[in-house]
């Protein structure tokens, strides 16, 4: 189970950040089998981008409580990176929030109407 907690969250991060990058290079690439979802052909909402605003760092996350989780409850120390990430990507997204809001303006509040979430599904 925990094996298996690790490879999908890590398909999360990977594929979040490769879906960004593919449509960079090449807008027309197919992105989980239909043409890419856009606002004005700036901001990306089809695959992982119109789930959350910042869904790589969900998965990254992910991929570090799992490495924490292997350590079981024997002590803490395993657990410092991954509360340490939650605290950093969290205020990061909130930063980047604000830069794309002054960035994009209107074109971000409907891109945030769209993709909800920040970092966690349903939570934040």
């Amino acid at each position: 189970a925990l094996a298996l907690f690790h490879v999908t969250f890590h398909w999360i991060f990977r594929e979040a950040n490769w879906q960004k990058d593919r449509f960079k290079r090449d807008p027309e690439r197919l992105i989980w089998g239909k043409k890419p979802e856009t606002l004005d052909g700036r901001l990306l909402i089809s695959g992982w981008w119109g789930i959350g605003r910042k869904i790589n760092y969900t998965g990254e996350i992910g991929v570090y409580v799992s490495f924490a989780l292997c350590a079981g409850l024997a002590a803490p120390w395993p657990y410092v990176l991954p509360l340490t990430l939650i605290v950093l990507l969290t205020q990061r997204a909130g930063r980047d929030d604000r830069r794309c809001r002054a960035k994009y303006g209107a074109l971000w509040e409907r891109y945030c109407a769209h993709a909800r979430f920040r970092v966690f599904p349903f939570v934040y």
